[in-house]
């Protein structure tokens, strides 16, 4: 047994039996900050620890698969390790290998505990918090990958797209033969989206990370399509063993917004113009207290707020438009047009140029498809099919749990 512990970095982590320190994307580690019990690193041909920036540790969790033969393996990371059940909350430590193997001969895998998500004001499904961290354009790709060469797991992806919760951090441990048909699944399925996503175009290092981001949502897609029985374990990090990971040691709810009653029946036209496509009360209600407790008593100023202020925030008040994403897919209004009402405005007026309304709003701006002039064929033919895929995915609605 060995639970490779995912580290970009020396770092003074206690890991006793059967824990292993593991570096991730080694290929830039330099020799001098190698430490004699830290002996394992994610390089090997054939491997992919030069993407360690957009694959994360998952070049780590490729290593285990393809070079170590373990009967029980699993990955957890430097700054969170699965707590044992037998500690105290005030003070946990690892799980053991005792423990280990007597939770698994009940349970098909060890997982992190449920995170429960939220939107900033209520819990929120899955689909819906991707696309508000992350872009919905890379997720709505994702599911065409599944329904296009694993049309078996579609419907586990959606259920899981529909939840309010996940097990996070791509950290599982389990008995061999799962671990391997696990990730043989799940690399196929990166191979696939990195056909379809182009990672370093216009993102941000953070956004950068996209293939990470989706393995921890395709991990969980796998245990439902399994129905396998996970035994999950509160996360904390080993370095500062007093507190739990943030979210993660209790379910995060929120107390409902109350509404103000007769919201359906507020005008939503200002000046002749008619703002529904991107202005809903209930949902602007809904995704900020402030604006519920600041309009309760005159609800139909919430519009106007919008107008003078929100949109300027970069409010979302439509469950379907985003400022923000609209200016990041569309870079060009930010040329024409020296205000945000002006762009909502020709959102309003131009049903032809509605693309990136919403899903964009974590991107610098949209992934470029001009080919350059001397380019390679190969390079021709990946930009070709890149765009193919986003003309694709951006043709179809977002999702947000409405599947």
């Amino acid at each position: 047994m060995k639970v490779y512990i995912a580290a970009h970095a020396y770092c003074e982590v206690p890991h006793p039996y059967p824990y292993q320190p593991l570096f991730v994307g080694a290929y830039k580690l330099p020799k001098n900050e190698r430490k004699p019990d830290w002996e394992f690193d994610d390089g090997f041909l054939g491997n992919i620890s030069e993407n360690n920036s957009t694959y994360c540790e998952l070049t780590g969790l490729k290593w285990i698969w393809k070079k170590t033969q373990e009967d029980i393996v699993g990955l957890v990371h430097y700054r969170r390790f699965l707590a044992s059940p037998l500690s105290p909350s005030n003070q946990p430590y690892p799980l053991s290998e005792q423990e280990i193997r007597n939770i698994l001969e009940g349970h098909d895998c060890i997982v992190a505990q449920k995170a429960f998500l939220h939107d900033g004001s209520k819990n929120c499904s899955v689909a819906k918090h991707y696309r508000i961290h992350h872009s919905s354009t890379d997720l709505i790709k994702a599911k065409m990958v599944i329904g296009r060469y694993y049309p078996e797991y579609s419907d586990a992806f959606d259920k899981v797209m529909r939840n309010e919760f996940l097990s996070p951090f791509n950290i599982i441990i389990c008995n061999r033969q799962l671990f391997n048909a696990y990730a043989q699944w799940l690399f196929g399925v990166e191979h696939r989206l990195a056909q379809a996503i182009d990672p370093l175009a216009d993102r941000p290092p953070y956004q950068q990370r996209v293939f990470g981001f989706l393995a921890e949502r395709l991990l969980n897609v796998y245990i439902v399509k399994h129905n396998l029985s996970a035994f999950a374990c509160k996360v904390f990090n080993p370095m500062d063993p007093t507190r739990c990971t943030p979210g993660m040691s209790t379910p995060l709810q929120y107390e409902a917004i109350t509404n103000p009653t007769g919201l359906e029946h507020l005008s939503k036209v200002r000046d002749g113009i008619d703002y529904s496509p991107v202005f809903d009360y209930s949902f602007y209600f809904n995704n900020y207290r402030d604006i519920a407790a600041a309009f309760s008593e005159n609800p139909s100023l919430a519009l106007d707020h919008f107008l003078i202020n929100g949109a300027r925030e970069g409010r979302v008040a439509h469950p379907n438009f985003s400022i923000t994403s609209y200016v990041n897919g569309n870079p060009h209004l930010w040329l024409k047009y020296d205000n945000p009402i002006a762009i909502v405005r020709h959102y309003l007026d131009d049903e032809g140029d509605r693309r990136h309304a919403i899903g964009y709003e974590n991107l610098l701006c949209s992934p470029g498809t001009t080919i350059e002039r001397n380019a390679s064929p190969a390079s021709r033919i990946k930009r070709l099919r890149l765009e193919r895929w986003t003309n694709e995915a951006e043709s179809k609605p977002v999702l947000d749990g409405g599947l």
